[in-house]
């Protein structure tokens, strides 16, 4: 019986190659080079702050730099696309509010990058939402509007980049 033949122990060197490649990427250290953290909101946005706040703990912890970006736009959906297109090697990172992964899929017909193909990795905060009304506003009409879901005249339904933070006040609509 004749031995193998050449054809057929390339491949076999081959395939053996293939399933040792994945044992050599663990004996690297990570990070090898600069981390790469994309905010997909406005420079001073809560996401952006928090992101900050996270990146530069990671440099320290990691002994790399991270690199932080902001690539506002469209809900958060540049900067999810940004990392979804990454080559998916742990260097490229959101840090983002649940928006464009929970949220966008309803708000927008078409999204560049498929929310499912993300890995959450940790929380980096908890911000509350508040809805808020000037103390001058009854809250029994405030009851009325959140029952009927219609806005308020004179109302925003959020706060924009360029705009101040609305006050908070102790005026409630209970």
């Amino acid at each position: 019986m004749p031995g193998p033949s050449k054809l057929q122990l390339a491949c076999a060197i081959a395939a053996a190659a293939a399933a040792w490649s994945p044992l050599a990427v663990l004996g690297q250290a990570f990070p090898a080079k600069p981390v790469r953290m994309i905010i997909g909101f406005p420079a001073g946005s809560s996401s952006d702050v928090v992101g900050r706040l996270v990146a530069q703990k990671m440099s320290e912890g990691l002994g790399q730099q991270v690199i932080f970006e902001n690539r506002p736009g469209a809900g958060g959906n540049i900067g999810a696309e940004v990392v979804f297109q990454s080559e998916g090697d742990g260097y490229t990172l959101l840090a983002s509010s649940p928006t464009p992964l929970a949220i966008n899929g309803w708000l927008y017909k078409k999204l560049n990058f498929d929310p499912a193909g993300f890995e959450p990795v940790a929380m980096m905060s908890r911000i509350p939402n508040v809805l808020v009304v000037p103390r001058i506003f009854p809250p029994s009409r405030c009851r009325r509007s959140s029952r009927s879901q219609k806005p308020i005249r004179g109302s925003s339904p959020s706060h924009h980049r360029g705009s101040a933070p609305p006050r908070i006040s102790p005026a409630s609509c209970s």
